[in-house]
């Protein structure tokens, strides 16, 4: 496989972290260039706001690529991080979000596929909802693991 362009939602991070061998190994398939990390303003506000310091630092030592989000939503994009659409790629702002507007930042995440490979995330909603736009685009915390697992 060649290299690919990960979405990671936010807990994600938080496993990395968690796991220094996980996390050494991550490193490595960026430093081989098997592996980019992208994220959105979305995850970037997400983990600066973690209130605990050595986590976000932790964090922060991720090597990751910051995109604009796939879609726009008034009141929830920063407009110059954003595409002015409803998505252009595999997975649109409807398919994902359906009126409760605490799913709107994961909408805007999962747009962003138009640019990323693969989202790797826990959250069995969010993967449902983009396991039906586009089943392939999806990747658990264990497929992501054995990904960067064969890289290294």
């Amino acid at each position: 496989m060649e290299m690919v362009r990960a979405l990671l939602d936010s807990m994600i991070f938080d496993e990395i972290v968690a796991d220094a061998q996980f996390k050494a190994d991550v490193l490595k398939a960026i430093g081989a260039g098997d592996l980019v990390i992208v994220t959105t303003h979305i995850q970037q506000d997400q983990l600066a706001s973690i209130p605990d310091q050595a986590k976000r630092v932790a964090i922060a030592s991720i090597p990751r690529t910051a995109l604009p989000t796939g879609a726009a939503v008034w009141d929830s994009s920063r407009w110059d991080e954003a595409k002015f659409d409803d998505g252009v790629g595999p997975v649109k702002l409807g398919q994902i979000f359906r009126g409760n507007v605490r799913d709107i930042p994961d909408a805007l995440i999962a747009t962003t596929l138009d640019s990323a490979d693969v989202l790797v995330t826990e959250d069995k909603k969010l993967a449902k909802r983009v396991a039906v736009a586009s089943p392939k685009l999806h990747w658990s915390l264990s497929q992501f693991k054995a990904f960067v697992g064969s890289k290294v």
